[in-house]
């Protein structure tokens, strides 16, 4: 019983948490994933790509490792993987077809959450595809030197992920 409630409660109030622009809150609750020993898995039924076998070639959860593995093979240095990692969490929920309107109309798409507006040179194709929003990830954060084009960073939510994030990193070598 306790759980049909809950069900409904959230149906009933992600809407509203999209339509003010905090979608990213309830993300890590939503598409086809399972949280399995702290990190969101793949449970759909995509085909891995031939370059990284965790990889789904058409986007949705991906675990913390493809995302490290992901951010290291796009070049981001050793020492930020985890950063990255842990912000690709606290934006998207590790969702690579996590999308989330803003007040203003531009729509947050991805990952890593690559905004439309301040970002034009990345297509929505780009923008949703992990390897792609990868190598746009490493270039809007300057060869992953500088974490503030996003929020997550700027007010230190994606702190909360970053043991996580740290496990992930350990777990391919980096």
């Amino acid at each position: 019983m306790k759980g049909l409630l809950l069900g409904i409660v959230i149906a009933m109030f992600v809407p509203i948490l999209f339509f003010l622009g905090v979608g990213l809150v309830v993300a890590p609750f939503v598409g086809g994933s399972s949280l399995t020993g702290g990190y969101e898995t793949n449970t759909g039924t995509q085909t891995a790509s031939g370059a990284n076998p965790n990889v789904p070639t058409s986007g949705g959860a991906l675990s913390a490792t493809a995302v490290a593995a992901l951010a290291k093979a796009a070049g981001v240095p050793a020492d930020q993987l985890a950063t990255a990692v842990a912000i690709a969490m606290a934006e998207s929920g590790l969702n690579s077809n996590a999308t989330n309107v803003n007040t203003d109309g531009s729509v947050d798409r991805g990952l890593w959450q690559i905004n439309n507006a301040a970002h034009p040179d990345v297509s929505d194709s780009s923008a949703f595809n992990p390897e792609t929003a990868a190598q746009d990830m490493l270039s809007i954060s300057n060869g992953g030197t500088n974490w503030n084009p996003w929020v997550t960073y700027q007010t230190g939510a994606y702190l909360q992920y970053l043991p996580e994030a740290q496990q992930a990193v350990r777990q391919i070598g980096g």
